[in-house]
């Protein structure tokens, strides 16, 4: 669930990502126009952000975060984030923030690790981000 609609230029594209499965659909006509398989990916709810031409998939199986061109679907980046499980990811400027099972990961764009906190007590579940007027929360039913 989010809390604030970003300031998108092209909403012609539909994302649908299930499973390590991503598709783009023409939000007009339903027609498909891409499909990536993000390998070795399993089952599990899936962490979708769509930014600046870039679609951010966080899969629960494994600890993959994996950024994806917008237009093509072809696969920009691939990272292992701390660990595993149901995700929450947050873009605030030029980061992209990735919190699952008590870990805290900082991104930059590229894919980069900028930092890294291991939250050491704070708990393990379904987990809310964010920093004034920008927040991200995990749903219960989708936690790991």
């Amino acid at each position: 669930m989010t809390y604030r609609e970003g300031s998108a230029q092209d909403r012609s594209k539909l994302i649908v990502a299930v499973a390590g499965r991503v598709a783009a659909l023409d939000i007009a006509t339903g027609r498909e126009l891409w499909r990536n398989e993000i390998p070795g990916a399993g089952g599990g709810t899936v962490e979708l952000l769509i930014d600046n031409g870039r679609v951010y998939v966080a899969l629960p199986t494994t600890s993959v975060v994996a950024c994806l061109d917008l237009e093509s679907g072809s696969e920009l980046w691939r990272v292992r984030t701390s660990t595993h499980g149901r995700a929450t990811m947050l873009i605030e400027g030029p980061r992209l923030i990735v919190a699952r099972q008590g870990y805290v990961d900082c991104l930059d764009r590229d894919g980069n690790t900028l930092w890294s906190n291991g939250l050491s007590g704070l708990g393990v579940g379904a987990t809310a981000i964010g920093v004034e007027g920008n927040i991200r929360q995990a749903d219960e039913i989708g936690s790991s």
